[in-house]
């Protein structure tokens, strides 16, 4: 299998791997995209992505180019996802952010027309970037020069969970790994990540690793 069809999320054109089976607790953590985000320009609008027609959009942008990393998962299991950041001198302690839409299919109109998507925002992600770097070994995750690092910080951005529905953050602690978002909105099929490294946001490169639990 090419490196493309391997990093290909499920669903979209290019992938040979089948969903997983409904209902069942699949798909390890995987890096979503080989590419480091970069984009540093102006963030889309909350309600920007609302309806999708075809597939959800899959890239991972450029410098001046709105980034779109799909996340999916089964409409009956929870998406985890979490970061890994670079810098040109020390990872540790920069920072970016990532905002989320979580997507539902809409279905049953005209059977076999167009998939259709609804996008509802679901928060803001302030992400900061640890001191846990990727093993300079690693076959499945980023190895830069400097070391990339994981980012062991992910914080809602003027909400608490509750007002972010259907997004929690766990293993949160500084230095001490990888934290992780997890969505479980019933019935979603995937989340739209747009990683952002502008204005204040100090780190060169962002990638997104995503699993299904």
């Amino acid at each position: 299998m090419s490196m493309l069809n391997s990093l290909a999320p499920r669903g979209l054109i290019g992938s040979t791997r089948p969903p997983s089976p409904r209902g069942t607790v699949q798909r390890p953590l995987r890096l979503l995209h080989e590419s480091p985000v970069i984009y540093t320009g102006t963030q889309t609008a909350v309600g920007g992505v609302g309806h999708i027609v075809g597939n959800p959009p899959h890239s991972v942008g450029t410098a001046s180019v709105v980034p779109r990393i799909w996340a999916p998962f089964d409409p009956t299991d929870v998406c985890k996802f979490g970061f890994i950041g670079r810098h040109g001198t020390e990872a540790n302690n920069t920072t970016a952010q990532a905002r989320v839409w979580i997507v539902e299919e809409v279905i049953g109109r005209r059977p076999g027309s167009n998939p259709e998507y609804i996008a509802n925002f679901a928060c803001d992600l302030d992400i900061t970037i640890g001191n846990v770097a990727v093993n300079a070994a690693s076959e499945q995750l980023p190895v830069v020069s400097p070391v990339a690092k994981f980012a062991d910080t992910i914080a809602i951005v003027g909400a608490d969970e509750t007002l972010a529905p259907g997004i929690r953050i766990i293993h949160d602690r500084a230095d001490g790994g990888m934290a992780i978002a997890v969505c479980d909105r019933v019935g979603a099929v995937g989340c739209l990540i747009e990683p952002f490294i502008g204005g204040a946001y100090t780190s060169t490169g962002l990638w997104v690793v995503g699993g299904e639990a």
